[in-house]
């Protein structure tokens, strides 16, 4: 952290069950695995970004039940598709049953989490899903804090 560079870590997702389980690598090109997780979680209300509106220095939000959010994956409407995408969806805090990851030991001690969790405040565990063509403006992380990120499918945006 002293030097403030970016550090990749690989292998730590390998049997985690959103990789597992999120992704239908039995289609070509693999997608998102929207019959499981239709059947897996609830539909509840989710926060969901919309790339074609500008609020300021991020994009204008809306709220959708999950289902209809993870139905527009199958249609084949891909251009309103690619408009959304989920964003600071509290997975965890939703359903903390449900054990769709499990934290690296190397960032087992989460302060800033502990802290709101026990508070009863907040949390700062999100999930973030997206089909190609969406993205998030440049940010600073909350509280200008230090978070770590896994990328289950995908890859981040290139520019060439």
């Amino acid at each position: 952290m002293l030097p403030n560079r970016a550090v990749v870590i690989e292998g730590v997702a390998k049997d985690w069950e959103c990789l597992r389980r999120w992704i239908d690598r039995s289609m070509v090109p693999p997608t998102l695995n929207v019959v499981y997780l239709k059947n897996t979680l609830p539909n509840v209300p989710v926060p969901v970004a919309d790339c074609d509106k500008q609020h300021y220095n991020s994009h204008e939000k809306l709220e959708q039940n999950l289902h209809e959010f993870l139905q527009r994956w199958q249609t084949n409407a891909t251009t309103e598709r690619n408009r959304y995408y989920l964003k600071d969806w509290h997975l965890r805090r939703e359903n903390p049953d449900y054990a769709f990851y499990r934290t690296p030991a190397l960032f087992a001690s989460d302060w800033l989490n502990e802290y709101l969790t026990e508070k009863g405040t907040d949390d700062y565990r999100f999930v973030y899903i997206g089909p190609k063509g969406t993205w998030t403006a440049f940010h600073a992380d909350v509280f200008g804090s230090y978070s770590w990120s896994v990328n289950i499918f995908g890859q981040p945006y290139k520019n060439s």
